[in-house]
C-alpha cells in the first residue's frame, strides 16, 4: 500500500516454491515460461543462484551464473543484471528497441546487426548500461 493504493507486488521465490505449472499457467505464462520462473525460484531458494551476489560480483561472473539457469538468455541476463543487479556496462544485444534507437542516433537505413551495437557501444564502456537506458528513453519521443 504507496498513498492508499494497493499494488501487486511479484512473489520471492521461496513463495513460488510449491507452485506448479498448472498454476502459473492460469495466471497466463506458456507452459515454457512457468517451467523457467519455477527453475528459477528453485535454483535461488536452493542456494544455487544467490541474487545478492549477483549486484557484488563481477559482471562476467555474475552473467555466467545466470546464464546457467535454465530459461535465462543473454538479453535476460543482462536485463536482469542492469535493471535488478546495479552493473553498468551491460549492453542486452538482440533487444529490439535498443536496436532501433541505435539505428534512429546513428541515422542508419536498418536495424543493425549485434556486432555494430556492440562496436558502437564500446566507447561508452564501462557505462553501456547507461547508453541502452538513454537510448531506450529516446524511443518514447516516437
Amino acid at each position: 500500500n504507496v498513498n492508499g493504493r494497493e499494488y501487486d507486488l511479484f512473489p520471492e521465490p521461496k513463495d513460488l516454491h510449491g507452485a506448479t505449472v498448472e498454476q502459473l499457467r492460469l495466471m497466463q505464462f506458456s507452459n515454457r515460461k512457468a517451467e523457467y520462473l519455477l527453475d528459477l525460484s528453485r535454483a535461488v531458494v536452493n542456494g544455487d543462484l544467490e541474487l545478492e551476489k549477483t549486484g557484488k560480483s563481477d559482471y562476467h561472473t555474475a552473467l555466467n551464473n545466470l546464464l546457467a539457469v535454465r530459461g535465462i538468455g543473454i538479453w535476460s541476463a543482462n536485463y536482469i543484471l542492469m535493471r535488478g543487479a546495479g552493473h553498468l556496462d551491460c549492453l542486452p544485444l538482440g533487444d529490439s528497441g535498443l536496436h532501433r534507437a541505435v539505428r534512429n542516433l546513428y541515422k542508419l537505413k536498418k536495424a543493425p546487426e549485434k556486432e555494430k551495437v556492440e562496436k558502437l557501444a564500446a566507447p561508452f564502456a564501462p557505462y553501456r548500461s547507461l547508453y541502452t537506458l538513454y537510448l531506450w528513453y529516446s524511443l518514447l519521443d516516437e
